[in-house]
């Protein structure tokens, strides 16, 4: 929700663009009302309100070949008040969301894929952010000088990405099937970051959750165009300890199976000039 001024230009594969705007975000219902576990909610939060200035390009690059090239980047810098901050309350150890007074984030997403033909793609995304406290004085009059100010917030990942990767076999056992066999490859990345302020602690003693790597493997088979899909995939491969941003741990290796079935077909609509 919000209102703001873009602007584009396009140039043979690229396209430049800007953009401006004042954003509200509304609470969400597990934010304001809880989840019944381990989500306490807060009814008496507000609206984050912040001002976002973006800039950035992308080329679309098609070859001659039928492969594809697709690279997009954008900076942006956001000043937010009200922001909504999720924190573990002491006693019971749920979490709870609260507004906090002011924040300052600068940072870019970047994602870029090559398709080659209709046979496998590879890709991958990343996004390094810098998110940090913007309020220099606290308190009710303001008056109070805040010991963290421009820290980074906490339990806030600063640098994440993936890299991706799919391979597509056709027409398995019978040519002109129309079957094909999707295999895909995953690797999720999340880089160090702290579990409480910055500035507390020594430079040898601070509580933060260090860096994260798994890798993610499905295999889809997929008939009748579509009709019947059998997929498998493996989560966190070499079954890595990996947590939360609370530094609660996430379950290890997990295997998942899936089959679907379309009972409904799309009827053919046929278009008829009149003369």
């Amino acid at each position: 929700m919000g209102y703001g001024i873009a602007s584009t230009y396009f140039w043979k594969f690229f396209q430049f663009k800007a953009s401006m705007e004042r954003a509200y975000r509304l609470p969400s219902d597990n934010e304001l009302f809880g989840d019944e576990n381990a989500e306490v909610g807060n009814a008496s939060l507000v609206a984050e309100n912040s001002m976002n200035y973006n800039l950035g390009f992308t080329i679309n690059k098609e070859f001659k070949n039928s492969d594809s090239f697709y690279f997009d980047v954008n900076g942006y810098l956001r000043n937010t008040d009200d922001f909504i901050k999720r924190e573990i309350l002491v006693r019971t150890g749920t979490l709870t969301s609260v507004n906090f007074g002011s924040t300052r984030n600068l940072g870019v997403d970047a994602e870029a894929r090559y398709y080659f033909r209709n046979k496998a793609m590879i890709g991958g995304t990343f996004t390094m952010m810098h998110l940090y406290d913007n309020e220099q004085y606290r308190g009710y009059e303001g008056t109070v000088l805040n010991s963290h100010y421009k820290d980074r917030m906490p339990n806030i990942p600063y640098q994440f990405g993936s890299l991706d990767a799919a391979y597509y076999i056709h027409n398995i056992g019978k040519k002109e099937s129309g079957n094909v066999l999707n295999l895909d490859y995953n690797l999720n990345y999340v880089g160090q970051f702290y579990l409480n302020w910055e500035s507390l602690g020594s430079s040898t003693n601070k509580y933060d959750l260090p860096t994260q790597l798994s890798h993610d493997f499905s295999a889809t088979y997929i008939m009748k165009g579509g009709k019947y899909n059998f997929s498998f995939e493996v989560k966190n491969i070499t079954n890595e300890e990996l947590a939360d941003n609370f530094g609660m741990l996430k379950p290890g290796r997990a295997f998942y199976g899936k089959i679907r079935v379309y009972f409904m077909q799309r009827r053919k609509h046929q278009h008829h000039n009149q003369q």
